[in-house]
């Protein structure tokens, strides 16, 4: 499926050694723990530029379903200039495999002006896709990946790190047991993000959980292509999406608690159609299922538990619902799933053909709130300025901030879907469970 974007803020100093002679402030060949690498310097502006490094080794090539190891290093000065080949992975349609088994490498972006940076957070990328697929440099946007990190460095003035994960059955196959724990692919981030605090942020990448500063949210429409496929009739004009198909759909998603669970949550789901409901609030509805279900209900959740049991960290729950830019779809469709990641990204400013003047305001909104969120702990405090300030969750008041290119102060709500939220959480849990079929 997908899961929700989350960030948590780390604050760290800059700590590549530079070996040779700086020109045109710029990195040149920098000394790691495993060997020397230089990698690019791409001009940014009159003044600006950043210093790109692309398949730093952050650990060995695994074995088959063991933990990284450190990388053995190497002589010389390597080339950081080509992004490595993903971890080994299905495709999307799971018909054939691509990538490698040597994939442990990240990538690093570093922004630069009249003197060398130093004292700046770092922010790590770690790629989303079900943990079944996915790369630090995936989904080429003419010519850069989406995870390209040269924009948000130099407008949020951060480094940006991403790095690769092995994923699927390489990643997370586990014989629940000693033998084969699993979580193979979770490993690899913590050896990225160790590598990162050894080389370049020895200060403060590692806290305790309930002290680090978390933020979460989710497009408004993350369910809506998942949607698409339960039930395909949502996008088609022509097509008209019925009561049974919306039981159907839920008695598939309710499967665990029968037919006591279908008639509860489409009671809660119908409520607002009145007797004769428009074909598209039906329409919508099947994805305002799929969405809450998948993406919306376990964020939330995540967003509690952090509020209630953090003994230092703030947190902060944002509903990103900017009008997608995918063509084709209904009137009714906002943000799809992962749309917020090209305007974190920058994409609009990296690509401005494509893109509209909204699209840019609300790129540079979105860098200076998350950039602002690894400086200080809170995304509507720190040197970027942004629209409207934004509260952060508790343990009782649940604001939430609904971001898209016209922020105001009326953009801050509070109990985002509370009532669905409501049944999935409470009610939803006090239905029996349905009983399986004997098997003789």
């Amino acid at each position: 499926m997908g899961r929700a974007n989350m960030l948590t803020a780390v604050t760290a100093r800059v700590g590549f050694v530079t070996t040779g002679a700086i020109a045109c402030v710029q990195l040149g060949v920098v000394q790691t723990e495993s060997g020397r690498v230089q990698g690019t310097n791409k001009g940014t502006g009159l003044f600006t530029s950043v210093d790109v490094f692309k398949g730093i080794p952050f650990a060995d090539t695994p074995g088959l379903w063991e933990k990284p190891k450190p990388h053995p290093g190497w002589e010389g000065v390597l080339k950081a200039t080509k992004y490595a080949e993903r971890c080994l992975q299905v495709t999307l349609l799971q018909t054939q495999t691509r990538g490698s088994v040597d994939c442990l490498y990240l990538n690093i972006f570093v922004p630069q002006g009249l003197k060398l940076s130093s004292n700046l957070p770092v922010m790590v990328y770690l790629f989303g896709g079900a943990f079944l697929l996915g790369a630090s440099n995936d989904l080429a946007i003419l010519g850069d990946s989406l995870y390209d990190g040269k924009e948000m460095a130099e407008r949020g003035n951060v480094i940006v790190v991403s790095a690769n994960y092995r994923v699927g059955t390489l990643g997370f196959l586990s014989s629940g047991d000693a033998r084969m724990p699993g979580n193979y692919g979770l490993w690899d981030q913590h050896a990225a993000i160790s590598w990162v605090r050894r080389n370049i942020a020895p200060a403060r990448l590692f806290h305790n959980a309930a002290e680090v500063d978390y933020m979460a949210g989710i497009s408004s429409m993350d369910g809506h292509i998942f949607a698409g496929v339960d039930v395909p009739s949502i996008n088609k004009k022509a097509a008209n999406t019925t009561v049974e198909d919306v039981r159907d759909l839920l008695m598939g998603l309710t499967k665990e608690k029968g037919a006591a669970a279908v008639g509860s949550a489409f009671s809660v789901y119908s409520a607002h159609w009145g007797s004769n409901p428009d074909p598209a609030v039906v329409k919508k509805t099947v994805a305002d299922i799929e969405t809450d279900f998948l993406f919306l209900v376990p964020t939330q959740i995540a967003l509690q538990l952090h509020a209630n049991h953090s003994s230092g960290g703030r947190t902060f729950s944002y509903l990103f619902n900017m009008k997608t830019r995918i063509p084709g779809f209904p009137s009714w469709v906002e943000a799809e799933h992962s749309e917020d990641l090209q305007y974190v990204f920058g994409k609009p400013f990296a690509t401005p053909l494509v893109y509209f003047p909204r699209h840019r305001d609300l790129s540079r909104n979105m860098i200076a709130y998350w950039t602002n969120f690894a400086k200080t702990g809170d995304p509507g405090y720190g040197d970027s300025k942004v629209p409207v300030p934004w509260p952060a969750f508790g343990k009782i008041h649940r604001p939430f901030l609904t971001i898209n290119h016209k922020m105001t102060k009326s953009s801050v709500g509070y109990d985002l879907r509370q009532n669905y939220v409501a049944y999935w959480t409470e009610m939803y849990n006090t239905l029996p469970s349905a009983r399986r079929p004997q098997h003789e």
